[in-house]
């Protein structure tokens, strides 16, 4: 005898193609049992007003037949669909409202003008450090969940790429002294942690040849950090399989994370990065 719960749905969504897993749930005897019913890459034309229409609309031709009455969906969105600050900690502001209104000038220094239409969050962080703000097209959250509205499916949470990857590995994380770096195709995020706090971020465009680059990638931010104390250890996220990469020069210690998602992606009370749109 089986009971069936609702369906899994993880979706990596990138401008030009989205990953797909359909994950079944059931409730057994023996307790909860979970199985990937496919794990697919699905390629989809550019969008003309934003780079991620086309893969909306194809995403919705992929879930039309395989959803399920109360089916449910974890959303990852690209780096190169997300922009990134650190902002300054401020013990004198008193409320979430003025949290935003900080972080969205540290975008518009950044970005410009047309960071006032992007929809922004900001993580809660620990007091007197750095807090790390996301932001995305401010059509992109409303597009997706009447999407999801549209299909009857429910989202549990939308989710930039950096987060989900730090939570996946946080345990390892949590505390260091180290580069964490995040490799996507097409795009690299290079982030500083300082005993886990956020101290430094930036994400590149790059090419195939990343890894060979990623050494004088790492000199350059070093450089630019402008201290005498960095740290050497380079943690490595990477979403395509290092085999084959060549290995870092010998300053840098490089240590491997896994590229997985967790059973479950919402991030727990108290950790330093706490940034889902919904």
């Amino acid at each position: 005898m089986s009971l069936l719960l609702p369906d899994e749905f993880h979706i990596v969504l990138y401008p030009e193609r989205f990953v797909l897993s359909h994950i079944r749930r059931d409730f057994t005897y023996r307790g909860v049992v979970r199985r990937e019913l496919t794990n697919q890459i699905i390629p989809a034309p550019r969008g003309a007003e934003a780079p991620w229409e086309g893969a909306l609309e194809m995403l919705e031709t992929a879930l039309a037949d395989a959803a399920r009455s109360r089916s449910r969906a974890t959303l990852i969105l690209s780096n190169q669909l997300v922009r990134y600050a650190l902002v300054p900690w401020s013990g004198a502001l008193s409320d979430e409202e003025e949290e935003i209104a900080v972080a969205r000038h540290c975008f518009r220094n950044l970005y410009g003008e047309v960071a006032d239409t992007w929809e922004l969050r900001l993580s809660p962080g620990k007091a007197g450090t750095t807090q790390l703000a996301s932001a995305v097209d401010g059509h992109l959250p409303d597009a997706l969940r009447e999407l999801f509205g549209r299909l009857g499916m429910r989202i549990a949470s939308i989710q930039p790429q950096l987060m989900a990857a730090y939570n996946a590995n946080r345990s390892r994380l949590r505390g260091r002294n180290a580069w964490f770096v995040l490799q996507e195709p097409g795009n690299l995020c290079v982030a500083r942690l300082h005993k886990g706090c956020w101290v430094s971020l930036r994400t590149l465009r790059v090419g195939s040849a990343w890894r060979e680059e990623l050494p004088v990638i790492l000199e350059r931010e070093a450089y630019l950090a402008d201290s005498a104390a960095l740290p050497e250890e380079v943690w490595l996220c990477a979403t395509e399989s290092p085999d084959g990469a060549q290995p870092l020069r010998e300053r840098w210690k490089l240590e491997r994370l896994q590229w997985s998602l967790p059973a479950e992606l919402a991030p727990r009370a108290g950790e330093s990065l706490a940034l889902a749109m919904n």
